[in-house]
């Protein structure tokens, strides 16, 4: 038994865990140790790359902290097997760290990006986790996260930045797990298998561009349809921005995201013609434009208006239709997330596919649609080109 303490203690020494933790001391731990104990967590526990994990920090009244780290590790493998494909990390890092007092705990939140292997094609994103940590303890008794398997239990964490994703001041304190400023962090494990289920099912049976042989679409003379070089085009520019934001813009993380914002310059790329009124302000989503943040249209930064303007549009600017099908969506179509005319976020396809590669913003990513949104409602806008 003596040996099997000290083995556990150079483990938590290795790790960097201060080992006070283990003792009942009255005094309160140091933001230095209290990160080191987060950052251990994110990439162990929490993490979705890692076969390790570091449970023995978790209160052991957590439960449903506990309940939702083991239905977050059961549905990766299920993904992975579904898909064919295996999760491997090439590095991670932590690009920002911020603590919250919360009186006898602290809630930290960290800003964590990986570069990772989905299958053998490489991906990125960044997310956030949220972790609470009792201060004299150590101990992690919430936690929260938008990562790529959280964001398939629950759908509408995808998106979230760090201030959307958790208020500190609403974690359970019966339960012990974070919540949302929007809703609760309630999930239902077997529906979110059906629904990844039925997403790989649905993009198995399909057949590449079959909407494209089912539609025809007629347009006004003075259409142009996107050319290879337009497509080519809007890959470049998300080549360059998806993990980043352009000077050009107004980033628009802190005012209910910067998803349409990012679609709408991706377009903008490929056709090159903006549908303005003469004068200043907030335009509605009959146009489609953007001189600053205080002088644009609502379907350039809105999800729901930019689909309106899509759908509608005959006059000036990009347009599109609904497809039934992954298969026919190209470089510069939209995928929304939402249902019922109620969508929430929007995506740009980067290579078309049946499971296509895809970019965002809020939070970044680059990667297969199905890792990260696969079993979301969703509706998919195919552009077929702009009117000039």
């Amino acid at each position: 038994m003596k040996r099997i303490i000290i083995l556990v203690m150079a483990i938590l020494l290795a790790f960097g865990v201060n080992t006070n933790i283990l003792a009942n001391s009255s005094e309160n731990l140091s933001d230095e140790t209290i990160k080191n104990i987060a950052i251990e967590f994110t990439e162990s526990s929490l993490s979705d790359f890692s076969d390790y994990n570091s449970d023995y920090l978790i209160d052991e009244n957590a439960t449903q902290l506990k309940e939702f780290l083991k239905d977050k590790r059961a549905l990766k493998i299920i993904k992975e097997e579904k898909l064919g494909r295996r999760l491997n990390l090439i590095d991670l890092e932590i690009k920002d760290v911020r603590f919250e007092e919360l009186g006898d705990n602290c809630g930290v939140i960290l800003k964590v990006a990986v570069n990772f292997l989905d299958g053998d094609v490489k991906s990125s994103l960044e997310y956030f986790n949220a972790i609470v940590i009792n201060k004299i303890t150590g101990k992690v008794i919430a936690a929260s996260t938008n990562d790529l398997t959280a964001g398939t239990l629950l759908n509408n964490q995808t998106l979230n930045s760090a201030e959307d994703l958790i208020s500190f001041s609403n974690y359970d304190s019966k339960n012990l797990m974070l919540k949302s400023y929007k809703e609760d962090c309630s999930y239902n494990f077997d529906e979110s298998v059906k629904k990844f289920e039925a997403y790989v099912e649905e993009i198995n049976n399909e057949e590449l561009n079959s909407d494209k042989k089912e539609k025809l679409v007629l347009r006004r003379s003075n259409y142009r349809s996107f050319s290879s070089s337009d497509r080519q085009a809007m890959r470049t520019y998300q080549d360059r921005w998806f993990n980043g934001f352009n000077p050009d813009y107004a980033n628009f993380e802190g005012y209910g995201g910067d998803c349409t914002n990012y679609a709408s310059q991706v377009l903008y790329s490929g056709c090159r013609t903006m549908y303005a009124r003469s004068g200043s302000g907030i335009a509605g989503s009959n146009y489609w434009f953007y001189r600053s943040s205080n002088d644009r249209s609502s379907s350039w930064t809105g999800v729901n208006e930019l689909r309106s303007f899509l759908l509608n549009n005959t006059t000036k600017g990009p347009s599109g239709n609904i497809s039934s099908t992954f298969g026919a969506l190209e470089s510069g179509d939209i995928i929304q997330l939402g249902s019922g005319g109620n969508y929430y976020h929007s995506i740009v396809v980067y290579k078309q596919g049946g499971d296509p590669y895809v970019t965002a913003h809020t939070s970044s990513y680059s990667g297969y649609y199905s890792s990260r949104y696969g079993g979301s409602s969703n509706s998919k806008i195919h552009i077929d080109g702009y009117y000039y």
